[in-house]
């Protein structure tokens, strides 16, 4: 009985080398996209800070996925821009509702 044949036998030369994970950057404006959702979350009972740190925090994460989007294989953080973004909609939804509660009172 033969061995399977194995067609990455019949390449030559190294491997192709990625970075491993850890040393790759991940865009700023992701990080701060993520920490700006957050506050925007925490901070949204006072009345127009949720709104205008989750607006900034939205727009961040929006930047950071075009850029993530047109180097796909050299940046990281995808997951922090998307969560970012969505707390940023989050904290501008909240923002909003807690403003329209205060003037119903």
């Amino acid at each position: 009985m033969s061995t399977p044949h194995d067609p990455m036998d019949d390449l030559e030369g190294p491997a192709p080398q990625v970075p491993p994970r850890e040393e790759l950057q991940r865009p700023l404006w992701a990080v701060i996209s993520l920490a700006l959702g957050g506050l925007s979350i925490g901070l949204g009972f006072v009345p127009y800070l949720g709104i205008v740190l989750g607006a900034i925090a939205a727009v961040l994460g929006h930047g950071a996925l075009r850029q993530i989007d047109q180097h796909p294989h050299s940046l990281p953080g995808r997951g922090m821009a998307l969560t970012g973004t969505a707390l940023g909609y989050a904290g501008i939804a909240f923002g909003v509702a807690w403003i329209l509660l205060l003037t119903q009172l």
